[in-house]
């Protein structure tokens, strides 16, 4: 229910913790009680990709050759909140985590700042953890020119193609900036991007 932003609400609303104040996570009272435990969880999204999809181009004009395979993943829901989430857990903060609750920054992304062991009831599984993973990714671009065969008659070959090839050139995704949708969490190595430039002969 977004974050408390007083702690007069933290004060009026069902109790959580002995540590919320304002700037911390606003949960839900499921079943009215007038206390969050763990009888207001609930089941909340799909892990599953609600769909798969990939997409094979490939153009020829003249000598010139293009070839692009794009592949993605629909909606599908994942918690996140580890360090990428986290400012400071580890000791680091991704430009991102700047926008953290303070009274001047009210309308934050990130509830407020606090020691490790004081901030993990702002990190339970909730829905305001829950994030798209959804992506859309270009696996591989391949550009390539074939020399005409006039230019190589007096050569001894009969076909020389030079290419460009480029690997996970972009993602289009709506995830945690800097954190691979692919990946299982912030510590899992991301997709590397990869250039690389190549010759066939025949001769």
């Amino acid at each position: 229910m977004g974050l408390f932003q007083s702690d007069k609400e933290v004060a009026d609303a069902p109790f959580q913790n002995s540590k919320t104040g304002a700037g911390d996570i606003r949960y839900k009272d499921q079943n009215g009680d007038n206390k969050i435990d763990a009888n207001d969880r609930v089941v909340l999204g799909d892990p599953n990709p609600h769909f798969l999809y990939g997409l094979n181009l490939s153009l020829d004009y003249k000598n010139f050759d293009l070839g692009m395979f794009f592949q993605g993943v629909g909606q599908r829901d994942r918690i996140v909140n580890d360090n990428f989430v986290r400012p400071l857990n580890d000791a680091s903060i991704f430009e991102h985590q700047l926008d953290y609750w303070t009274p001047q920054n009210t309308d934050a992304r990130y509830p407020r700042i606090l020691n490790k062991s004081d901030a993990n009831h702002n990190y339970e599984n909730s829905d305001y953890w829950m994030i798209n993973a959804g992506y859309l990714r270009m696996k591989n671009l391949t550009l390539g020119y074939t020399i005409p065969r006039k230019v190589l008659s007096s050569t001894g070959f009969s076909r020389v193609r030079v290419y460009f090839t480029a690997n996970n050139l972009f993602t289009i995704s709506d995830f945690v900036p800097g954190m691979d949708p692919e990946a299982s969490s912030a510590w899992a190595y991301p997709f590397a991007r990869t250039y690389s430039f190549g010759l066939n002969v025949q001769f």
